[in-house]
């Protein structure tokens, strides 16, 4: 599995219990890096669901599993987010890493640039990496077929509630029937990105 930049011996992994943190996770335990598992708790039915699943997975294989839950009232993206990244902020001692993928990146590239600013996501924030920002959909699912990856399905992914679901579940699947190889184009603009921002590829 060809990642992004350099992965640590030991770090820590933002870990959701979906199919991208697990296969992540997957890897790394595979590895033998030293591995300890962030989950933050968005404090909805599922989140709940996805606590008790880590917390399980972790004990079973006796790794550490620190946990953060969102109290505050606005339930929105953008809130969880800023509450999500205030809860990594507390580990900074080693490189956290993300399971951000090329399907995310694309997404986050179309809602910028609908905003006017379009960006990808960065490699790198503080001590944040995200190695997998290159990597398609159909690469994971064949990892995870492969390696008999486990997860638990977020069934708010199906929705079109927030904005990102909106771009993921009506606007991509539009944009491939105009141009079936859209992650293709994307992985390349991307590949150009990170090569001027340092990363050897």
């Amino acid at each position: 599995m060809k990642l992004l930049g350099r992965i640590p011996s030991s770090c820590y992994l933002a870990c959701s219990g979906g199919k991208d943190s697990m296969m992540l996770l997957n890897f790394l335990l595979a590895g033998r890096r030293d591995v300890t598992v962030l989950y933050f708790n968005h404090n909805t039915e599922h989140g709940k669901e996805a606590e008790h699943f880590l917390h399980e997975f972790c004990r079973e294989r006796n790794l550490t599993l620190h946990i953060g839950t969102y109290y505050g009232v606005e339930k929105t993206e953008e809130a969880w987010r800023n509450a999500r990244y205030k809860f990594f902020s507390f580990f900074k001692d080693k490189p956290i890493l993300t399971a951000h993928t090329l399907c995310d990146n694309i997404e986050t590239y179309i809602m910028s640039d609908i905003k006017g600013t379009a960006k990808f996501i960065p490699y790198q924030r503080d001590n944040i990496i995200r190695p997998m920002l290159l990597l398609s959909k159909n690469k994971i699912l064949e990892y995870a077929s492969e390696n008999k990856v486990v997860w638990i399905e977020d069934p708010s992914n199906s929705t079109s509630k927030y904005d990102r679901n909106k771009i993921r579940n009506q606007v991509i699947p539009v944009l491939k029937q105009i141009n079936p190889g859209l992650e293709r184009v994307f992985k390349r603009r991307c590949i150009e990105k990170y090569r001027k921002d340092g990363l050897k590829i």
